[in-house]
């Protein structure tokens, strides 16, 4: 993704304190500083790339191994085992996360337990909403056979009887 830009004019600087840029192509542009008002320290930045390049170089000797490994491999077993391996390549030079501290177990309360509902008390609530269930299926039934053979204004009255609209 590129940013666009537009070209510098006569009298722009680049980072602090530099010269205005003209259309020279010979002339050396100056550089960026990294922290506005902050000289950088050319041994910490040379220290820092040699960094990046050293694990670059790590990464890309593991990478080449692994790929050697991987053409030796025949089964799945051995496949994942390459792959848990690399895994903890990766994950060995990240710092470890501190442990927390254990906290100790809440103690559990224990909730008031309730009596067990009464049986009978359950098979007659169990079969009034069956009976009521099979009331409501018998009227739907009734209504449809009705429905079937009335007029518009007689379908108005019977919708307007099941939502309570009165004229």
């Amino acid at each position: 993704m590129s940013i666009l830009r537009r070209p510098p004019l006569p009298g722009d600087t680049f980072g602090q304190g530099s010269a205005p840029l003209d259309d020279n192509p010979r002339r050396a542009r100056p550089t960026c500083v990294r922290n506005a008002g902050e000289p950088e320290d050319e041994a910490a930045v040379k220290a820092e790339a040699m960094a990046i390049v050293a694990q670059a170089k790590k990464d890309i000797k593991l990478r080449e191994e692994a790929r050697g490994e991987m053409k030796k491999a025949s089964t799945k077993d051995d496949i994942q085992a390459l792959i848990n391996k690399r895994l903890a390549q990766s994950f060995a030079d990240r710092p470890k996360a501190p442990e927390k501290p254990k906290e100790a177990p809440k103690p559990v309360k224990e909730a008031p337990k309730e009596a067990p509902p009464d049986p009978e008390a359950t098979k007659k609530e169990a079969a009034a909403i069956v009976a009521a269930a099979n009331k409501d299926y018998k009227q739907r039934l009734a209504d449809r056979e009705k429905a079937k053979t009335a007029t518009a204004e007689d379908l108005q009255a019977m919708i307007n009887a099941k939502l309570n609209i009165s004229k």
